[in-house]
Formats: structure tokens, sequence, C-alpha cells
């Protein structure tokens, strides 16, 4: 017996908001419109020519149709209306307005994931999936949050903007709550435009995320490096640093989404866990299964064509939180596998919490950092750290160190202890 509290629609309701009639009462813990897609319990929203006694095997208990066939009229509940595509746009219409969700309209798939895993730990979270009318139909009415495409139709309470030249219609502003905020990428071309148009439409609070000194949620500073990037975000004022897997533009996505969650009134860094890789591994310390999952994720990554190696030979505290690290050349001619070239290299001199300087002008060129480390230290095995943990001994690798000014680091590596035969083998070690 089906729990009335699962019960997502019944004959009554729907009959009231499509103008249908049926021909027998019928509760639906969901909506269908493909048969190959149906659940137990489902309404199904029938097409011309359907195979409805098919459809009533695989568990639909009603059928929204155009015409009642006559084989059919004693055997399943119907509710016949004009048009089933029609009745679906009104279900997915009543359902959107009878929600007590905040509704957010998402533009882009990655963007719309990101704010579904985000805002799935911070209540009960609906994701409405890739059909627009089905998902709003199947939406509950006690939700939290209610995520879906960026559509007018949707009504959204929040709108997540992240290509302002992607075709925005200003029927999307314009079906929005006044009260509605609109969430825009600072660092397209065509913010202006597309903020001038949301106020036009009566919209007052306009925010935006992105690089942009500007931005109401701002990357104040991103390094990506194998096992992950390191993030310093302003959301409105709140600061928060993590370390989350992706590029810049994940980045900046993550600031947008963390954006729409203060702007609910949730907390951020809630939220912000859900992306964060594991935990800053602290010196002298984490547990060899992080170790060996931090290894493998490096050894996943592709490697770069062109890098340049250095090992840090001291750190020097100059105050208000920040080290400079000392980085030492080497090409030497002992070291196999390492080509010296005598170029400098445009190392960025502020990455995380480290600044970085280097003590000659001669660069150490490998293919694969990784494999040349290995092969100068044979008998230590490594592990990839993040820049807010590095000390001296340890590796800074940087990737196109030909290119001056664009240079960036890469990986951060260190060797690690080994022990044979009761005695310690690492090359240089911590």
């Amino acid at each position: 017996m089906v729990n009335r509290s699962d019960i997502l629609w019944d004959s009554k309701e729907a009959a009231i908001v499509t103008g249908g009639i049926n021909t027998k009462e019928w509760m639906a813990t969901g909506v269908c419109v493909r048969a190959e897609d149906i659940c137990k319990g489902d309404l199904f929203i029938a097409s011309e020519g359907e195979d409805l006694k098919k459809v009533m095997r695989k568990g639909a208990v009603a059928a929204v149709v155009s015409h009642v066939p006559d084989d059919l009229k004693c055997e399943m509940p119907l509710l016949k209306v004009a048009s089933p595509y029609d009745a679906l746009r009104d279900i997915a219409r009543a359902a959107r307005f009878r929600s007590h969700s905040t509704v957010l309209a998402v533009q882009g798939l990655e963007m719309r994931q990101m704010v579904n895993q985000a805002f799935g730990v911070l209540g009960p979270s609906y994701d409405g999936g890739r059909i627009l009318s089905v998902g709003m139909a199947n939406m509950p009415e006690d939700y939290d949050f209610g995520i879906f495409s960026l559509a007018p139709a949707v009504r959204p309470d929040i709108a997540i903007i992240t290509d302002s030249k992607g075709g925005i219609s200003d029927r999307l502003f314009e079906n929005m709550p006044k009260t509605g905020a609109v969430i825009l990428n600072r660092d397209c071309s065509d913010f202006y435009n597309v903020m001038a148009r949301a106020k036009a439409a009566g919209i007052e609070s306009i925010y935006s995320f992105g690089i942009h000194t500007g931005a109401d949620a701002r990357v104040m500073e991103h390094l990506s490096a194998a096992n992950g990037t390191r993030l310093y975000l302003d959301i409105l004022g709140d600061k928060i640093s993590m370390v989350m897997d992706g590029d810049v533009h994940k980045a900046m996505a993550a600031a947008g989404v963390l954006l729409a969650a203060k702007i609910c009134g949730r907390n951020i860094r809630q939220a912000a866990r859900v992306w964060q890789v594991g935990e800053i591994l602290k010196p002298g310390g984490p547990d060899q299964k992080s170790l060996d999952q931090s290894l493998s994720l490096f050894e996943s990554q592709a490697a770069s064509s062109e890098q340049a190696v250095f090992r840090i030979q001291n750190l020097i505290d100059l105050g208000y939180g920040r080290q400079t690290a000392v980085l030492d050349n080497l090409a030497f001619p002992d070291q196999p596998g390492v080509k010296v070239q005598k170029n400098d290299l445009a190392i960025p001199r502020r990455i995380a919490n480290l600044d970085f300087v280097y003590a000659c002008k001669g660069v150490s060129t490998v293919a694969n950092a990784q494999t040349a480390i290995r092969t100068m230290h044979a008998k230590a095995k490594l592990e990839t750290i993040v820049t807010d943990v590095l000390a001296p001994g340890d590796f800074v690798v940087f990737e196109q160190p030909m290119k001056k000014q664009k240079a960036t680091l890469a990986e951060a590596l260190r060797l690690k202890l080994r022990r044979k035969q009761g005695r310690q083998v690492t090359g240089n070690a911590l």
C-alpha cells in the first residue's frame, strides 16, 4: 500500500490543474514521459499510439491521454485532456507554485552538478534533471532546494548565469520574483549588458563571481597542482581556503555556488567541504593510505612536455604570515636524466602562502619531473604535497619554463622515508 506522504499527485489535483476528466481515482508517486523509464506508481504522460497495456504492466498507476481507447475503458485509470503535453506543462507549473523550495536555475551542466553537490549537504535538495517539465512535475513540496537548468519557465528564486553571452532571455528575469537574486560571471565580456537587463526587469539583488576585483564572490588566489587546486576565496567578505580538484574555471564556479549558498543564509564552509580533496598534509604526518592516494592521483595526471625542477634550499620567514622559498637549481653534471639550459625562468613570485626566488640562472629542464627525481634518488619514494606545507628538501616543478611570465607551478614533491635492513635510505629526504 502506498504511503500517503509519498503521494506526489492524485486524480483530483491533476484534474483541477489540467482541466481533464478522470475515468477512475488514482494516486501517483511520480510523473514519467518515457515508457522505458516508468517506475511503479508513476503517472504516465502518453503519446499518440502508446501501448497503454504495456505501460500498465510496467507499474504506471494512471495515464494522461487525449482520447480513451475502447479496450482500456475499464482497466487502467486515465486522465483525459485535450493535449497530454500541455497537461504536463500545467502540472509542472502547479508543482512550481506549490513548492516551498528555494528554486535555483543554473546555466551549464558542470555548474549545475556543482550546485547539486554543494546544496545536497545543506538540506533536502531536489535535482530537476535534464527534462525541464518532467523535472518540475516531479518536484516535492517540502524540499529546501530545487535545482534546474536555466529557463524562464522555472521562475527561479536564484538564477546563476555562467556565460552572459549565451543568449539569455529577458523572460528569465521577467518571470522571476522581484525579491529574487541574479548571480553573474563578472569576468564575462557581456556582464554589464545582462546586469542592465536584469535591473530593467525589476531585479534588485544582482551579484557576481569570478577573478575580477569587483566580484562579490572573488577567487583571490588559485594554484593548480596534480593533487588539487589551492583556492583562496572571498565570498561577500567571508574568507575561505580549500584544496579541490579542477582548474581555475572550476574554482570560479565554486565561488559562484558558495555565493548562492550565502545568499540563502547557509553555511558556506559546510558546502565547500564537499569539494575538499583530502586534508592538507601536515609535516610529519598523514597515514600511509593518504600518501598512497595522493601518489595515485599524481600518477594519473598527464606529464608535462616541458618542466623545470628546483629543490627548496631554504625558507625565510618575512612575517605577515608569508615565507620566501629559496630554490636551488638541480643542474649538476653528476645527475643523470637532467638537461641543463642556460635561460632565465619566470617563476611566479607569489603562490598560495609562499614567495619564490631562485639562486641561479641555469634551469633544469626535464620531460617528466617525477621520472627525473626517481632516477636521481632510485631508492626513495615520492609523495605529492600541497604548497602550504613546503619545506627545505622538497621539490617544486614548473611547467612551460621557456615561456617567460607564463611559468606555473605544476607539482610539489617530497622524497618519502623508507627503511631497508634497519637503515634509512632516502637521498635528500626529510
